[in-house]
């Protein structure tokens, strides 16, 4: 039997160098894909923060080119009551019942792209299928260099009707103020000046709306001097309320009045404010003196009875026959 010839092939030596310069590959090689796999945990972090970002913010639409809506942020959705399917892919002026098909808002949106241009609180009212009449501003610009806008939806229907009843909350105290038959008075707490008077004070003191404007209280007779009137401020500083009954008071015409004064301190939108009232009380303390007068004519008379009836029956009995 013929034993086969068997060789055993061998492997070069590697030389020290040459795994030395392997070794050094296969660990950049790890370090390589390490840092990859940083990288693309960060982008998914940053992916994932921004897309928070976007949840986060007020509704908002992402179109393309054609205007067509790409997305829609989970705010959209909740605020418009709509869903996904009825939004994406959506000709933007096709959504809902119209509310955006504008041809103003058009003319801004086709110019968007074209012109790298943009638009800012565009108001829109209109009454939406889900949510009512409401108001919204609307705001789009460019996405960076991409054929894509952002278009900012804010509703603002609550501060609108808020700022209607704060008109027609004015408009009512402007009536109120101009129609009254008290005289009233808005002064500077820092100043101590008139900034504003109602004709019935005009009326009153005999002066113009105009000449009342920018004087103090005792320029215009109110009180007695400017000691009385730094006095009174003070403690309507401290109390954020006074009043004075039975003022005596001279108007321009050198007519005298009787009034009452009644002052308070409040605070108007973050500043302080002070409002005079004055009443003419002149004619009710007239028509006190004449009751109080008549009370008297009516009264000597039963005193001198009551006399008579006290005196002795003998004094009584001589003037009776004196009579």
């Amino acid at each position: 039997m013929r034993t086969p010839n068997i060789r055993l092939s061998r492997s070069p030596p590697i030389k020290p160098g040459a795994a030395r310069k392997r070794a050094l590959l296969d660990m950049s090689s790890d370090k390589r894909s390490e840092a990859l796999k940083r990288t693309e945990q960060e982008l998914k972090e940053a992916r994932d923060y921004a897309q928070a970002i976007v949840e986060a913010v007020p509704p908002l639409l992402v179109l393309d080119s054609d205007l067509r809506v790409v997305t829609a942020n989970e705010s959209f959705y909740k605020h418009f009551r709509v869903s996904s399917p009825q939004t994406e892919n959506c000709l933007v002026y096709e959504l809902g019942n119209g509310q955006w098909n504008v041809p103003k808002l058009r003319t801004f949106l086709e110019e968007v792209l074209p012109r790298h241009s943009f638009f800012k609180d565009f108001e829109v009212t209109h009454t939406f299928e889900s949510i009512g009449r409401r108001t919204v501003l609307v705001s789009g610009h460019q996405v960076d260099h991409l054929e894509r806008i952002l278009l900012f939806l804010d509703d603002i229907t609550e501060r609108v009707e808020s700022r209607a009843a704060m008109r027609a909350s004015e408009i009512r105290y402007r009536r109120l103020f101009e129609a009254a038959r008290d005289g009233i008075l808005i002064v500077d707490p820092e100043t101590r000046k008139i900034t504003d008077a109602n004709p019935f004070m005009t009326e009153l003191l005999g002066y113009p709306h105009e000449e009342l404007l920018g004087k103090e209280l005792w320029q215009i007779g109110l009180l007695k001097d400017e000691q009385a009137s730094r006095a009174a401020f003070r403690e309507l500083q401290e109390k954020h309320f006074i009043r004075y009954e039975d003022l005596p008071l001279q108007n321009k015409k050198g007519q005298h009045h009787e009034v009452e004064f009644v002052s308070n301190l409040y605070e108007e939108d973050g500043e302080e404010v002070i409002q005079c009232n004055i009443r003419d009380i002149t004619a009710r303390k007239r028509a006190e003196q004449a009751l109080v007068d008549a009370k008297n004519e009516i009264d000597q008379p039963a005193r001198t009875y009551v006399t008579t009836l006290t005196r002795p029956q003998t004094e009584v009995l001589q003037l009776v026959a004196e009579g």
